[in-house]
């Protein structure tokens, strides 16, 4: 999947069959399965598909009187050995932070390639190498 779809904050796969000479895809990070296709390798069809696809899931939400999920709604819960999970609480002690900040400050420098400079209190990037 190199490819992303995006609509009305949902994101969406873009997969290849070579054999069925089909494009097609499913609405990511929800847990509803939410699919799409188009044939000829066709991605205007695609992209009309997946926007379909999502307006539709809205429409029978709001029918039905469910809230829609939301794609990455911003908390996560991540499964840690208890020493890591001690050692996470002690460094965060001690650069007087909660351990919220520190797992967010850990993602940001992981993903974006940012390091935090505890005294000035202001992300700093770097080069990842």
């Amino acid at each position: 999947m190199n490819e992303l779809l995006k609509y009305k904050n949902y994101l969406g796969s873009v997969e290849v069959d070579l054999e069925d000479k089909v494009l097609h895809g499913k609405v990511l990070f929800i847990n509803g399965l939410i699919t799409y296709e188009a044939v000829n390798f066709d991605l205007d069809d695609l992209t009309s598909a997946f926007e379909a696809a999502i307006d539709e899931y809205l429409a029978d939400c709001m029918e039905l009187g469910i809230t829609p999920e939301q794609t990455c709604e911003g908390q996560i819960t991540v499964n840690i050995s208890p020493k890591l999970h001690v050692d996470a609480r002690l460094t965060a002690l001690k650069n007087h932070e909660s351990l919220n900040a520190l797992i967010k400050r850990s993602l940001e420098a992981e993903i974006y390639g940012r390091a935090v400079n505890h005294n000035a209190g202001v992300f700093q990037g770097f080069s990842k190498g």
